[in-house]
């Protein structure tokens, strides 16, 4: 058995998700259960890489430096509750570059999976948005929506999906009823 691995996107998955940017570390609030949803994956044995685009940086709106102390807010706000993201991949892209790594594409996951040493046809990508799904499934990953973001709570195009109110839920339902 390979290593095991769960993707998930940021903005509705980990942290609260707007219609706005997260430009400022003060921006961004973690959704209420995620920090200790992460610490149950994490003490359940699992590596934990989150895929976000992010074309506020393409935008100039966002440094990567900012984006850096905003990524190291997230990680001190997850250890709080013993959980951690391993590595963060972002697409710094604008959607019109039609680049390979901003999501639906599926260049980030299989980045992740060359540098982790993962199959993904063995994990979860846990997404808020449409988009997400789509990019699990170019990867071959297993796609799991959840509706705490801003966008998933629009309807699904695929009723097979499963989805969940947020990764707690998904997190519960995965470990046998923890956290």
């Amino acid at each position: 058995m390979g290593r095991q691995v769960i993707l998930l996107d940021r903005d509705g998955v980990l942290n609260r998700g707007s219609n706005e940017y997260v430009l400022r570390p003060e921006q961004l609030v973690l959704i209420e259960g995620a920090a200790a949803a992460v610490g149950c994956l994490v003490r359940a044995g699992y590596t934990i890489l989150v895929v976000t685009n992010q074309s506020c940086l393409g935008k100039g709106l966002l440094s990567f430096q900012e984006l850096e102390r905003i990524h190291h807010r997230l990680q001190a706000s997850l250890g709080e509750e013993g959980g951690g993201i391993h590595q963060i991949y972002v697409c710094p892209h604008r959607a019109e570059a039609q680049c390979s790594c901003r999501k639906p594409r599926p260049g980030l996951l299989h980045r992740a999976s060359r540098e982790w040493f993962f199959s993904l046809s063995d994990c979860w990508f846990v997404g808020d948005n449409w988009t997400d799904v789509e990019a699990a499934v170019a990867a071959g990953c297993r796609p799991i929506l959840v509706r705490s973001g801003v966008q998933g709570k629009r309807a699904k195009p695929d009723p097979s999906v499963p989805d969940f109110s947020d990764l707690a839920d998904f997190v519960k339902n995965l470990l046998g009823g923890h956290p």
